[in-house]
Order: C-alpha cells, then structure tokens, then sequence
C-alpha cells in the first residue's frame, strides 16, 4: 500500500475523521482478506508543521491502518516530506547552505553537502523523533540526510526485497524550493550497492517525496537510481501518475506517485487517494508486471477510481515491464 502527504495538523479534526475514519478502515479491512499486504510506504508530508503535535495525531492513524492491514510495524517504511521540517527551526543556517551550494559542480557539490548536514536535521527534529521513539522504526533514521536502506526476506520469495528510502525534504525551506533541494549523489551511490561496490540484488524499491527534477542534483541522481531502481514511489504532486523517466542509452525508471491521502476543503487539491500495488516478480526479484489499484474519496466514501486514468476500469491499471 502506498499513500503520501497526510498533512496531520492541517484542516477540522471532523473533516481530517470524516474522510480517513471508519469508511476507510472498513475498506481496508475488505481489501486484507483478499490479498496479503506486505508493505506500507508513506512517502512524506505525514505532518504539516514538522512539529511534535501534529506526530501525536498521525501515530493514532497510523496504527489504525496497520491494524486493518495486519501489518507488523517492521513492514512500514517512511520518509519525510517538505512539511515534516520545522521552517522555524535555524532559518540562518539553512539560508547559508543553499547559499554554500550555488556554483557547486556534480563532483564538488557531495562534499559541501555532507559537512552541512549537523546543522540541518535538527530542523527534522521532531519527524526523527516520532520515526526512532512512537513509531519504533529507528532503522530509518538515517546519520545522514541522505536516507536508508534495509533488506527483507519475505516469506516465499527465493530473493531479498531492498527498501531504499531517499529524504529528498532535508533542505526545504518554503514554496520556493524548486532546484533548491538537493540529495548528495556520493551517498546515494552508497545507499544502492552493497559494502564491496556490487549492486544489490532482488527486489530494489525506492521511496522520496519530491521528483528528482526538483532537485540541483536531480539528474546525477535520477540517472544513478534508473540503474539500480526498479521502482521509485514518491509524493508531493498531490495527483497520482505513473511515469516512466527516460534517458538515451540507459534503464527506464518507473515512478508511482500517489495522490494526498488528505488536504482539508479549500486546500489546493480536492482529491484524496491511495494506492495499492500488486507485484508481478521472477525468481530473481525482477519486476514483470504490475497491478495498480487507484483508490479516491468520493465525497462520502471511498472507491476505486479512474478519475486521473478514465480507461482504467475500476481503478485498475496494468503496467508491464518492457513497455
């Protein structure tokens, strides 16, 4: 299951119960003695002030939709979104960074990066917290600001399954953070080998919040991820789409991006919606088809949904490798 941007502390506390209460756990609840989920990605914005409040509502939902899933907290992975960081957290200090990056080159720009990093993520402060003490996820807090990786062995697959979570939201600073953001393509490179430099092997999926070509280093690291990722799933558009990034003379990369799970009645979008993804593999862990069930708020209750892919019956959407 996939789901982004559910901007905890934003909008009427009946409005938030209204559209993520019981119409929507009951749905799950439905939907989990037809098929097993095995994961839970939430790829950011999971509050909206980046403040310890606004954790304290998502933990109750949180656990709600792992419960209805059946789902071990060791299968939910997150990462941050532009309003998991507290922008009244050390304004100076980030304003010097992006001021550090300007001019810097794809070889120089690593360096510069990696020392700003003390400085910054107290401004995820609380995002930390809520992941490592509430959530009890702390294997996906990452030293860095680059992100994580961890590797699972599910049940009946002769291969291992690599979560690569990428925190694309550590230099954000307002609505003008296009081409201001930046991800570090030296830990990257890291993230997405093993120890001795080889690629990983099975299943490898990647998570972030924003496109790539919202960051400086946007290309390096897009180009680096098409070779190793076999899918990015990633927020923040508040619409959901299935893109395909392209480049001559290396791997496509498939993107699923999923709709605002929430965004309160005069926000900037009116849907809301999830994802379901079912998996085609082979018996190394390669992707040969997927299955992407579309899901939307109704207005009074959740459905599936065609809305963005009017072709898609039922909200289905058949996506094969090599087309």
């Amino acid at each position: 299951m996939h789901l982004s941007d559910l901007h905890f502390g934003r909008g009427a506390n009946w409005e938030r119960q209204r559209v993520l209460g019981e119409d929507l756990l009951r749905k799950l609840s439905t939907l989990r003695t037809e098929r097993d989920v095995d994961l839970l990605f939430i790829t950011g914005d999971i509050a909206f002030a980046g403040r310890s409040g606004d954790y304290e509502q998502a933990t109750k939902f949180v656990e709600s939709i792992r419960s209805a899933l059946h789902l071990a907290v060791e299968r939910i992975f997150v990462v941050p979104g532009n309003h998991d960081i507290d922008r009244t957290v050390s304004p100076t200090g980030l304003a010097q960074v992006r001021k550090d990056i300007e001019g810097q080159t794809p070889a120089s720009l690593p360096k510069v990066l990696t020392a700003a990093t003390a400085n910054i993520i107290p401004r995820q402060a609380a995002y930390r917290a809520w992941v490592r003490d509430t959530l009890k996820r702390p294997t996906l807090v990452a030293t860095d600001t680059t992100g994580y990786r961890e590797t699972l062995e599910l049940s009946g697959r002769p291969f291992p399954v690599q979560v690569i979570g990428l925190d694309t939201a550590w230099l954000s600073g307002g609505d003008d953070d296009h081409e201001r953001l930046a991800l570090n393509r030296a830990r990257l490179g890291e993230l997405l080998h093993d120890d001795d430099g080889h690629p990983l092997p099975g299943l490898r999926l990647g998570l972030c919040h924003h496109p790539f070509s919202w960051l400086r280093d946007g290309r390096e690291c897009e180009n680096l991820a098409r070779d190793h990722l076999q899918i990015l799933f990633r927020g923040h558009l508040h619409q959901p789409e299935l893109a395909v990034q392209f480049s001559p003379g290396l791997t496509p990369l498939k993107c699923v991006t999923a709709g605002a799970l929430f965004e309160p009645s005069g926000g900037d979008m009116n849907y809301a919606g999830f994802e379901l993804v079912d998996l085609e593999l082979d018996l190394t862990g390669r992707p040969v088809q997927a299955q992407i069930h579309f899901w939307g708020w109704r207005g009074d209750f959740w459905a599936p949904d065609n809305h963005v892919y009017p072709n898609a019956a039922n909200g289905l959407v058949e996506w094969k490798w090599g087309s």
